[in-house]
């Protein structure tokens, strides 16, 4: 079979002011350029989409750089290799990359890591942000055996995982927050938590007191904001706080700027530590083994909002962004992509 000479892309055609629109992106058809030494073809089969690309899009990223406009979006994705000129990986070869909003990647091999499916045979679970919640619970934020833990975005891409890795981990009583009932009792029925707290709702202080009587021993916050500001309120001395992410800035939806309580964090001697999934490769390298093992014996939920097809793509990320998707979003790119 002939190897394909163009690629579909998803391209940012320019930078939105606020919040993204359909007509901000465009998909393209882009030549497939002949491989030069050390490099490989991918077809991809499955993409992930997160929160983060939203400050991608507008630019408001940083540390991060933004995409750039007039080319291809990037992002986490799955995909088989069609051809290779480096002896580091071949032809049949599943790898994992971050060249995803496209159905063709290509690149130095050293861009695709190799997938090991006798640990982990499923795309999607290679997808899913697992190591960024149990890096936070097991190392930053140091789960230990009866801890109370609040973990905000509990219906999130990160989230969905969070809570369930809390319990996991020893976690007696495991608190969320979600931006809606619906998704607060999606959260308790379909992921196990204790009890997840409608954050829009203007009482979620006195509400997330009432849910934790004790106090918080390890907060896992994905969000920042006024949620932040209401687990320092009810943190117990010596409590961890794992942060990842600070959705209610980049989000702009009014519960972002807020002053936090720091004669609290001293007087109650808080760690609040910022962390990446890099910081503890070691956790990262088990993580497959380590869900492998817990899907094996039923004891984690992967949370999957499925769409199909390149096309699809761009709705599925406003969906995201307009909190109309649980779980980690994931595009399964079907064979009218290729």
């Amino acid at each position: 079979m002939p190897l394909p000479s163009l690629s579909r892309q998803v391209h940012l055609t320019r930078r939105p002011a606020t919040d993204p629109a359909p007509a901000d992106f465009t998909v393209a058809s882009v030549p497939v350029p002949e491989l030069a030494e050390g490099e490989v073809l991918v077809r991809n089969t499955h993409l992930g989409l997160g929160a983060v690309m939203r400050g991608l899009i507008l630019g408001t990223s940083a540390p991060l750089p933004p995409y750039p406009v007039d080319a291809a979006l990037f992002g986490p994705a799955v995909g088989e290799v069609i051809d290779s000129a480096s002896p580091a990986l071949r032809p049949g070869q599943r790898v994992r990359h971050q060249a995803g909003w496209r159905d063709l990647s290509w690149g130095p091999a050293s861009g695709f890591t190799p997938i090991d499916e006798t640990v982990l045979s499923d795309p999607v679970a290679h997808l899913l942000p697992g190591p960024v919640a149990y890096v936070g619970l097991a190392a930053v934020g140091g789960v230990r055996a009866g801890d109370t833990v609040l973990v905000t975005g509990a219906a999130g891409s990160v989230g969905s995982l969070a809570g369930q890795i809390a319990r996991l981990l020893g976690a007696a009583r495991v608190i969320g927050t979600a931006g809606s009932p619906e998704k607060a009792a999606w959260a308790e029925r379909t992921l196990g938590y204790d009890q997840v707290l409608d954050y829009r709702d203007p009482g979620l202080p006195a509400a997330l007191s009432a849910a934790a009587p004790d106090g918080l021993d390890v907060v896992f916050d994905t969000v920042g904001g006024t949620q932040l500001q209401a687990a320092i309120s009810i943190a117990r001395p010596r409590a961890r706080f794992a942060l990842c992410g600070a959705l209610a800035s980049q989000f702009g939806d009014g519960h972002g700027g807020v002053e936090l309580d720091l004669m609290s964090v001293i007087g109650k001697r808080l760690t609040l530590a910022g962390f990446t999934p890099a910081d503890h490769p070691d956790l990262v390298a088990a993580w497959p083994t380590q869900l492998a093992n817990w899907l094996a014996d039923g004891q984690i939920v992967p949370a999957e909002h499925r769409v199909d097809g390149l096309d699809a793509a761009v709705g599925a990320l406003l969906d995201l962004f307009a909190g109309r998707t649980r779980g980690t979003v994931v595009v399964h790119l079907d064979n009218a992509d290729h």
